[in-house]
């Protein structure tokens, strides 16, 4: 089950019509309760970038590290190796 609850995030993360996705979009498509959606990005961290820059609307935003390895420029990806977060 946590295989495919997995599975159905990436699908998810991995949608073309979305660069970035919220954790209730993530959450939406993929079926399943935020909590789950959240536990389950934690036990993948290695394969998640989320963005240093919330939504419009303030809220955090997440994709796939491969995903993110095509989108994002090269001096995003050199600072977000350089600087330090602290994370909730």
């Amino acid at each position: 089950m946590p295989d495919e609850e997995w599975n159905r995030i990436l699908n998810a993360l991995s949608n073309e019509r979305y660069q970035w996705r919220t954790l209730d979009g993530i959450a939406t498509e993929a079926e399943l309760p935020v909590e789950r959606v959240i536990a389950l990005l934690d036990q993948h961290s290695r394969d998640i970038v989320r963005s240093s820059v919330p939504s419009a609307t303030g809220r955090s935003l997440y994709t796939t590290r491969s995903k993110y390895n095509l989108i994002a420029s090269p001096i995003a990806k050199f600072l977000s190796n350089t600087t330090f977060k602290i994370l909730p």
